[in-house]
């Protein structure tokens, strides 16, 4: 894997109207010295099959010009040119329902943007899974990396894209309120069969698979929407009932790794030590619009380019993009990532300059910015590229002040999250499996996503993200929060029960953990993995909304009991089926659901093993409760505050917040990344919304 350097990235996309040669120039001044962009690589494509180049080298040249000591990272969109749609009609994507309609974008009369809408969201775009246009996009690809050598452009890398926003999304599931959009073009459907062919082998053993007595290899279709959409209890559906979206999802995840590692083949081919990269392995945002929950081909596709792209040297997302100025958290599950390859993270963070809607007041454009960044910085790889799009976002002078500290101290701060050093406190796990089998419960991901960037940082602990799938193989962590264990083996049930009860470890179960079965949906089976027995309310919708009762549990204590953790308009918690827990004794339950006053937060305590099992019907968990979790289970928080602040980081590199003007304190000496300050004692003090960048300070030794 090519490990080099690129240090802080900026990167801009390079319209007319937008002023990105100023930025690049303050970048640079700034000491940035990698910078990538937007680069529209169906403009050098001919339709008699040679390459004009002119326009990119232009771009190019202005560049070096800008930045003469930098080095390059363009992000390369494989869209094919509007000719070769024509010529191979054959070869682009379909649909299976209406074809959605995407409105023309506004700068196809720049140079550079003539396939401005093409590249970005257009539905006349080849399918992922033709192999015309792999080999045709490739062979661009390839001219364009030799003719660059030719020129010796410093490239240090290059980042093939395709899809919506060029992430690899599927074209038509964005823009409009259309989702549920899959590709039922000749070139998947020849895909899909031959994954069935290999999976199969048989006739017969499709048909038992499909539950379809008239289905054949060499027939079998794309699922349609509907097919994609139902679900066989409430939300929930069991992998033999929903076998034959499950097919697709995994064919199409197999297609777009492997389009992305042979075009990252090409780039090595060229030159091993450039740096391969691209967008995939979102799963964390899911939830924040429907269209997230249903792209059900996402969810495989990062353990396939974890394992099945060699080629591929680092993954990036951008952060989430809801409520963030209560808080922060990446698209992907970066630490998991960064232990298998680089996870460069897409930091788009939006200062006062942006005025739009997720830009910060004038008086808070700094702090936003300090957290964005360092959340970065202290996560994953630590590694991140600014985005402003080529706005100007960052051109103000406390921002230019945190650019130029954190290229400064780049390779002196401990960034990133992984590594011996890493504090195992409390565990955040994700189920990529159980993301396709739940259909419809976008609340119930809303609220796991606000524990995410609003009770988890506020708790005062140190937490990691992670897979189901690498949690047995890590070291152990003392709590760990279950967002979606919906679908397990009854093998693995044990040796996760195992696993937990060896270290000691607690856990906190969310909604129907354990209730989906290879088979069928069985709430009673949640109690093999919970210790609780779950029924559901037959044909209900109700808000799921936890009501504090328990004023004898020590977890409870210092609260006004009875206590609502949600006010009346929070639509999120609205949820099909509503599962309860019964069997429980009075002491066991915590909390009810209010709309049906029945046990919705449950507790069990192990006295043994020094460990607890709290099964909740929702996320819906405050900072303080997770914080008295946390304590009881062994772990002790990383900052106390007499006000609410946010905490990031589990190594020696943290990002703390202040909710209002305060004093935090810390168990050890820190010192202030941004401004050099040191807090020998871990006491410092904060205004409202200040954000710092903690770095572990270790005593010298006496001699």
């Amino acid at each position: 894997m090519a490990r080099r350097n690129t240090g802080l990235i900026y990167t801009f996309d390079p319209y007319d109207h937008r002023p990105w040669q100023e930025c690049v120039r303050r970048m640079y001044q700034d000491g940035v010295r990698t910078f990538s962009y937007l680069l529209p690589l169906p403009l050098a494509w001919r339709e008699d099959g040679s390459f004009d180049f002119s326009l990119l080298d232009e771009l190019e040249e202005e560049l070096v010009a800008l930045a003469p000591d930098a080095v390059f990272l363009p992000r390369i969109f494989m869209t094919a040119p509007y000719w070769w749609s024509e010529r191979y009609p054959e070869e682009l994507m379909q649909f299976t329902g209406t074809v959605p309609r995407i409105p023309r974008f506004p700068n196809e009369n720049q140079k550079l943007w003539k396939y401005e809408t093409k590249m970005y969201h257009a539905v006349d775009n080849a399918s992922m899974a033709s192999e015309v246009w792999w080999r045709d996009a490739g062979r661009a690809l390839h001219a364009y990396l030799e003719h660059t050598s030719e020129r010796r452009f410093p490239l240090v890398g290059a980042m093939p894209v395709y899809g919506t926003c060029g992430e690899w999304g599927q074209f038509g599931s964005y823009c409009e309120g259309f989702f549920g959009n899959d590709d039922s073009s000749a070139p998947m459907t020849k895909k899909f069969r031959h994954f069935l062919s290999r999976r199969y082998g048989s006739d017969d053993a499709l048909r038992k698979a499909w539950r379809d007595p008239q289905v054949t290899l060499k027939t079998a279709e794309v699922p349609s929407k509907l097919e994609r959409m139902a679900t066989e209890k409430g939300a929930f559906r069991s992998p033999a009932f929903y076998r034959k979206s499950l097919d697709y999802f995994a064919a199409f995840s197999e297609v777009k790794a492997e389009a992305i590692n042979g075009f990252c083949a090409i780039v090595k081919a060229i030159n091993p030590n450039l740096l391969t990269g691209t967008f995939g392995g979102a799963m964390m945002q899911v939830g924040s619009s429907a269209y997230t929950l249903h792209a059900g081909e996402n969810q495989g596709i990062l353990k396939q380019l974890l394992e099945k792209a060699p080629h591929l040297d680092f993954l990036s997302t951008p952060n989430v993009y809801f409520s963030r100025m209560k808080g922060i958290f990446s698209q992907a599950a970066a630490e998991t990532i960064a232990r298998r390859k680089r996870f460069i993270a897409e930091c788009d963070v939006r200062t006062a300059l942006d005025h739009g809607i997720y830009a910060p007041t004038a008086e808070q454009s700094r702090n936003q910015f300090a957290m964005e960044l360092g959340y970065n910085l202290c996560n994953g790889s630590g590694e991140a590229w600014l985005y402003d799009f080529g706005h100007g976002w960052y051109a103000e002078e406390e921002i230019r002040s945190l650019i130029r500290t954190t290229v400064e101290n780049w390779n002196k701060i401990p960034r990133g999250s992984i590594g011996k050093e890493q504090r195992r406190d409390i565990a955040f796990v994700v189920s990529p499996e159980s993301l396709s089998l739940s259909e419809g419960t976008v609340g119930f991901y809303r609220m796991a996503n606000e524990m995410l960037y609003s009770a988890l940082p506020r708790s005062g602990c140190c937490f990691n993200i992670m897979t189901i799938d690498e949690l047995m193989h890590l070291p152990p962590h003392k709590l760990y929060v279950f967002r979606d264990l919906f679908f397990i083996h009854d093998n693995k049930i044990k040796e996760l029960r195992a696993f937990l009860e060896r270290h000691h470890a607690s856990a906190v179960w969310l909604g129907g953990a354990g209730c989906i079965t290879p088979d069928c949906v069985d709430f009673d089976r949640s109690r093999q993995l919970t210790t609780f027995r779950l029924q559901h309310v037959p044909e209900l919708t109700a808000p799921v909304s936890l009501t504090l009762t328990n004023a004898d549990d020590p977890l409870l204590t210092g609260r006004k009991l009875p206590q609502a953790l949600a006010k009346v308009e929070k639509f999120d918690i609205l949820m099909s089926p509503v599962l309860f827990a019964t069997e429980v004794q009075k002491e066991q339950t915590l909390g009810l659901i209010e709309s049906l006053d029945l046990p919705g937060l449950v507790i069990r305590r192990d006295p043994e093993r020094k460990r607890l099992d709290v099964w909740s019907a929702t996320a819906q968990l405050d900072a303080q409760l997770i914080r008295n979790l946390a304590e009881e289970s062994g772990i002790s928080p990383i900052i106390s505050s007499n006000v609410p602040v946010s905490c990031y980081g589990s190594r020696a590199l943290f990002v703390i917040r202040f909710d209002q003007a305060g004093t935090g304190r810390m168990p050890f000496p820190v010192k202030d990344v941004w401004t050099e300050r040191e807090y020998l004692d871990g006491i410092f003090a904060g205004e409202t919304g200040e954000c710092f960048l903690m770095h572990q300070v270790y005593k010298k030794p006496p001699f």
